[in-house]
């Protein structure tokens, strides 16, 4: 059987996820969701 464009994009997103949820769990917070993510996230973070 031949996946389709949009059941190999499905599983690529879960792959992806699934990937930054072992990523941020093992502490490694700027493989799993990027700098620009936690730049933007530092800047709201109360001192």
């Amino acid at each position: 059987m031949t996946e389709t464009p949009e059941v190999a994009g499905a599983l690529d997103g879960a792959a992806g996820l699934r990937r930054a949820a072992v990523l941020a769990s093992a502490g490694r917070y700027a493989d799993a969701f990027g700098a620009r993510y936690l730049d933007e996230l530092r800047t709201d973070w109360p001192a």
